[in-house]
């Protein structure tokens, strides 16, 4: 069986720090945001 996701450390090799915190910063927002909706 193949694994489709990369480690942790590869992803951070492949992109600096500040994109990769950045990337993972606007994905949560937008699933809280996506929340937020629903509840409304």
């Amino acid at each position: 069986m193949t694994e489709d996701r990369l480690p942790l450390a590869e992803l951070l090799a492949k992109a600096g720090d500040a994109d990769f915190l950045r990337s993972v910063a606007e994905a949560v927002l937008q699933m809280l945001m996506a929340l937020l909706q629903k509840s409304v």
